[in-house]
Formats: C-alpha cells, structure tokens, sequence
C-alpha cells in the first residue's frame, strides 16, 4: 500500500528516498504505523497559492486495518537525536514584565536563544545554543542541564491566592 502524501516546498528540501515516516490515521488514532519514503516526484502542484510535492510512501498493510482513501497524518522523519535536554518552545519565547525581566546576559557566539531559568525566588537569562525542534520541544545543545525549571509565562498572586493566566514554572527542560 502507498500513501501519496502532499510535502510543501518549504519542507522539501530535508525529504529524500528511505526516510522513514510515522503516520496516525482516524479509525486507529492511539496507534502509530511506520512507512518509508520511496519517492519525491519533481512536478510540483499549487493548491491555494501553496507549492507542494507528492511524496509516495510504502506502507506495509499485512494486518489489513489500512483501507484505500483513508486520510493519514504523516510525520517524515528527517532527523533524530536521542538523550537530550530539551524545552518547551514556549520557554524560549517567554516574554516578561519589564518590572521582572532580568537583564539579559551578553551575546556569546552560537548562542542565539534565550530563556528564564528559575533559581530559587528569582530569575536568571540565560543564553542557550538550540539545535532541533519539533515544533513543540527544541533541543539545547548548550547552556541549560536536565530538570532546570524555566519561566514560560507569568503567575499573578491576588489577596494571598494564585490567578493563573498562564504557566510560570514546571519541569520544562527535559532529558
């Protein structure tokens, strides 16, 4: 069985043949089924003033649960990194309160990204070097250690209790 999957031309240039690629589709949504890219065909298409790729997808069916015209979520696999710390990219486009934001550290070479470390009672910026992204999670090469605790947004304390507008602090970076 083939999947003909729809790759725009931003997203183009990290596809090629042997990929491997994980796709959900709605009649098994907890289940995650694994393909491998076989084709990247050159003629492009324009759907709504979007350029985009088909991209031709084998796909082993032996259980039989994959029917023809069943729409699928597909995730190309264009890079991978295992035991890594990374964070919430919510955590790297936190904006605070002039009154609380503390003063960013200098530049440094390949450090472009920029978060709030939690230390204690006060906030610290701190530059890290990112690497790649998920579009939720981005990986940080350098500059932050695994369970460092970083502001994401800003909690307001009213009469002794929490209003929560958005979060403040968690376990956001990860390994």
């Amino acid at each position: 069985m083939q999947i003909h999957a729809n790759v725009s031309e931003a997203d183009i240039g990290t596809v090629i043949e042997g990929q491997l690629v994980e796709f959900q589709v709605d009649a098994y949504r907890g289940r995650i089924f694994p393909g491998e890219v076989v084709q990247v065909r050159n003629a492009p298409q324009m759907e709504d003033n979007v350029v985009h790729y088909e991209t031709i997808i084998a796909v082993n069916n032996d259980e039989r649960l994959l029917k023809p015209g069943m729409t699928a979520e597909v995730s190309i696999i264009t890079a991978q990194r295992h035991d890594v710390v990374r964070a919430r990219n919510t955590a790297l486009r936190a904006r605070l309160p002039d009154s609380i934001r503390p003063e960013d550290p200098p530049s440094e070479e390949g450090m472009e990204g920029r978060v709030y470390l939690i230390d204690g009672e006060r906030l610290v910026a701190k530059r890290v070097k990112t690497g790649l992204s998920d579009g939720v999670y981005t990986e940080i090469v350098e500059g932050l250690e695994p369970g460092d605790e970083l502001a994401v947004g800003l909690s307001l304390r009213a009469g002794g209790e929490e209003e929560r507008r958005s979060l403040f602090s968690g376990s956001q970076a990860q390994y």
